[in-house]
């Protein structure tokens, strides 16, 4: 059936100030919505239809998004366009149209010259596969990946990367959250994969990865020689966010795991608790913002339904997190927690693509770095 552009009506975001800000939050799921900015670009599909996209910026934790359009093809979308990998003013995204037809992008959204390229999409039988363009034509080589420790059988690994995460030099991430990461040095020619199994499950959590989505409980994010990982510990467990309607534990332990990329073990670092986190002063706009989870008149996590932690790699002291207050919400909230003072800073209203359940609303898993 095709997708239905009314019901992703893209929202208003907050006045961001002057200039843009050094990064952003960038929701996964873009909106279909003929809405476009000074930083507008147009490219063609592989059918000749003109595609248009614009990113819309909001200070953190206000989340940011794309708005792509095809004039007269809008509802020929089978789904929402979809986020895959942003690095600087460059963002990776994919469209799908009715037919099975589906076209990937490139957008350079930058304040001067904005552009949007059509690239090669990924192998169709799934393989695993370095594509380089070098001298305007693109090159595909076939990955390896080499049994190891932590992967004897790599065959047998399904893996389903849900991002992409820069490392160090030309070394990138792709992220399973519920199976690891595959690395790769993407400018060695002769390169191969290795794989970075993900820390051990929190006890609360066994059990959830065929069930729900875990990005409900985890994120990776990554920076130079380092991987780190965050999961949410939820002590109750018979109320876990994915099976309950719109409520999540009163009581929860965010864990907090790096690894170096020539390291063989994850280290635990850091366990931030509900209990011991407060709110900072003054925070009278969360007040007003958050009326339905205050007491005392001040916002209290401990009555907020949370998860879908963010790590940052351009903030590394704060934690994001999301919360709606049922699952077919089209509305919902981003916190910023300082994890080094345990306060809250600040929060902000978002808007999802569409009305989906908790575990499926992927916002914020995209950080985006914006030049001046």
């Amino acid at each position: 059936m095709a997708y239905n552009p009314t019901s992703s009506v893209a929202p208003a975001l907050p006045e961001k100030g002057p200039g843009y800000p050094d990064w952003v939050l960038l929701a996964t799921r873009a909106h279909v919505s003929d809405r476009r900015n000074a930083i507008a670009a147009h490219s063609l599909t592989r059918r000749g239809n003109l595609i248009q996209v614009s990113l819309f910026v909001a200070k953190p934790p206000a989340v940011s998004h794309l708005c792509v359009h095809c004039p007269g093809k809008d509802n020929q979308f089978n789904h929402h366009p979809t986020v895959i990998f942003s690095r600087d003013d460059l963002i990776l995204f994919a469209v799908g149209f009715v037919g099975g037809d589906s076209d990937h992008f490139i957008y350079k959204a930058h304040s001067t010259h904005p552009s949007l390229h059509r690239i090669p999409g990924p192998d169709p039988d799934r393989h695993t596969r370095l594509q380089r363009l070098r001298h305007r034509a693109w090159t595909s080589r076939l990955m390896p990946l080499e049994p190891s420790e932590s992967l004897p059988k790599p065959q047998e690994l399904r893996f389903t990367p849900t991002k992409v995460i820069p490392l160090k030099g030309s070394i990138l991430g792709w992220v399973d959250l519920f199976r690891g990461v595959l690395l790769c040095d993407v400018l060695d020619d002769d390169s191969k994969l290795r794989y970075i199994p993900p820390p051990p499950r929190m006890p609360g959590n066994e059990g959830i990865g065929h069930k729900g989505e875990v990005a409900i409980f985890r994120d990776i994010c990554g920076s130079g020689e380092w991987i780190k990982c965050v999961e949410m510990d939820y002590r109750d467990v018979g109320a876990a966010p994915v099976i309950a309607d719109g409520f999540a534990p009163d009581e929860w332990t965010a864990i907090t795991s790096i690894r170096k990329l020539d390291w063989n073990h994850w280290e635990r670092v850091d366990a931030l608790d509900i209990a011991d986190i407060t709110v900072a002063e003054p925070f009278d706009e969360c007040h007003d913002l958050l009326p339905e989870f205050c007491e005392n008149e001040k916002p209290s996590l401990k009555k907020m339904p949370i998860g879908i932690p963010t790590l940052c790699e351009y903030d590394s002291g704060v934690l994001y997190l999301m919360s709606k207050l049922g699952h077919d919400d089209c509305k919902g909230w981003v916190v910023a927690i300082d994890t080094e003072s345990k306060k809250l800073e600040a929060a902000a209203e978002f808007t999802s693509a569409e009305c989906f359940w908790f575990r499926n609303v992927l916002l914020s898993q995209f950080i985006l770095k914006i030049p001046e």
